[in-house]
């Protein structure tokens, strides 16, 4: 059982007038570390609580605000502590996707501006070459025109 649920457990075994004996007895873990956990729940609910007592060193008897019981009792029945995390990790996972996202278009955008740049030299070389055979028909057939032209003065 992960933290959160165990912090909802113990409000509802709070609801139901359990001590933090009984808490620990029922889910099977240490009555400090239950101790503990009411005292996050504390930070949740400041006056949600009635005084603490203790009673030796690890005996305490914690009972809920009558004023804010029902408060608390309908976060728990709405999903309480562990709503709050998956809600938190929802939330950080779409976060996270939208970077995720952003950073696949950034790259995308990179990766294309880096072939529109491969392309724009390529065709720059590709008219480099063209206007170099352009010249050496030009000059071909100004050989020609002049061969044709000898040959012509030969011939008379």
């Amino acid at each position: 059982m992960n933290k959160h649920k165990v912090k909802d457990t113990i409000i509802r075994c709070l609801y139901d007038r359990k001590g933090t004996a009984e808490i620990a007895d029922i889910l099977k873990l240490e009555q400090s570390y239950i101790v503990a956990l009411i005292q996050e729940i504390q930070s949740k609910f400041p006056e949600g609580f009635l005084e603490g007592k203790g009673y030796g060193a690890d005996v305490i008897a914690v009972s809920l605000n009558p004023k804010y019981k029902e408060l608390m009792f309908e976060f728990v029945e709405q999903g309480g502590f562990d709503a709050e995390h998956n809600t938190a990790l929802d939330r950080a996972r779409r976060e996270e996707y939208k970077e995720n996202l952003e950073l696949s278009q950034l790259e995308l955008a990179i990766e294309t501006a880096t072939e529109a740049k491969l392309n724009a030299q390529n065709a720059e070389q590709r008219i480099k070459t063209a206007n170099r055979w352009a010249l050496v028909s030009a000059i071909a057939s100004a050989v020609a025109a002049i061969v044709s032209i000898i040959s012509l003065f030969k011939v008379q």
